[in-house]
């Protein structure tokens, strides 16, 4: 049901009847935007078309005379990849496993007139109600995002870094580790207000991964041994995953799968401390170092959500030889 329009007119085609069902993320056959740069109004082509960024309730209303769009882009396959994880809010996917994103650096105002008119086809099937919050959810977070301070930023560059090199590369060990991560989150135990800050990575991991640590189990003398000498976070998730010298061994049992996801969420901690390291240590870092915490999606609270951050790759140039 409409609702009603508040009065008067502005021209700008407020009483339109769209196609049935529009909704956000909708294709609308626009090939050129219009944004306003130093020499007046300039042209951005967008050769794929455009979405609907709008929200649909927004479609639907009167009183609502314009709606927001963006271009569509075909990502190459490993920038998609990353950004189908979430980790470059920049884009959000126009359909699972594919290279088709909406590129939210360019938004543009069309009028309903304009867009009912461009109309191409929906951008999601209505009754795939995963896909369509996923869409939403993903829209939010681009406009949502903490502002790390400057100093912080370069601490978590080598882990940023690092995963895009290893995010991709299937049938890699850490590959197979960030296939299993839900999320990896940031806290300041000690607020963003000012240095050093006192941060932890929390590895949140997706429903399953993490079985729960039992009272009792095998020994485990010789894997505490083997962690003793410090093992690289690929050669972790390879003992992990048994993936190359680790193949013959046989499965490991839910005591060793907890130790070995926290000593990779560990490595990947040393990663940042390593990046705080280089812009000024325990001036940035309380105690010289970023801690970590590994926790199972439905244990992580929405208390704990609330107080840490999202990290993703947006703003990183690209993968070091890591």
């Amino acid at each position: 049901m409409k609702e009603q329009g508040d009065g008067g007119s502005s021209g700008l085609g407020s009483d339109v009847d769209g196609p049935p069902d529009w909704r956000q993320g909708d294709r609308l056959d626009l090939r050129q935007l219009h944004i306003h740069g130093t020499d007046g109004c300039e042209s951005i082509d967008a050769p794929l078309g455009v979405a609907i960024i709008s929200q649909t309730c927004d479609l639907v209303r009167d009183s609502i005379q314009t709606i927001s769009v963006s271009p569509i882009v075909d990502l190459p396959t490993d920038v998609a990849q990353h950004a189908a994880r979430g980790w470059r809010p920049r884009y959000v996917s126009l359909g699972v496993g594919g290279t088709e994103f909406v590129d939210l650096d360019i938004i543009a105002t069309v009028t309903k007139s304009k867009a009912a008119a461009v109309w191409q086809a929906p951008g999601f099937d209505g009754s795939d109600l995963p896909s369509v919050r996923a869409f939403g959810q993903r829209l939010g977070r681009r406009f949502s995002r903490f502002a790390f301070p400057d100093e912080v930023t370069p601490v978590f560059d080598v882990l940023r870094k690092r995963i895009m090199k290893r995010e991709g590369k299937e049938r890699s060990a850490e590959w197979l580790a960030l296939r299993d991560i839900r999320e990896i989150r940031v806290e300041s135990l000690n607020g963003w207000n000012a240095a050093p800050y006192d941060l932890k990575i929390i590895l949140v991991l997706i429903e399953g991964v993490l079985p729960p640590y039992p009272e009792e189990g095998i020994d485990q003398t010789d894997l505490h041994t083997w962690l003793a000498e410090n093992p690289d976070s690929l050669t972790i998730a390879s003992r992990l995953y048994r993936l190359g010298s680790f193949a013959k061994l046989s499965n490991p049992d839910d005591i060793e799968i907890n130790l070995l996801w926290m000593a990779l969420a560990d490595a990947w901690a040393e990663l940042c401390t390593s990046g705080g390291a280089g812009v000024g240590g325990p001036t940035i870092l309380e105690g010289g170092e970023v801690t970590a915490e590994v926790v199972s999606e439905d244990e992580f609270s929405l208390g704990r959500m609330r107080r840490t951050e999202m990290l993703d790759l947006d703003h990183v140039s690209g993968p070091d030889d890591l």
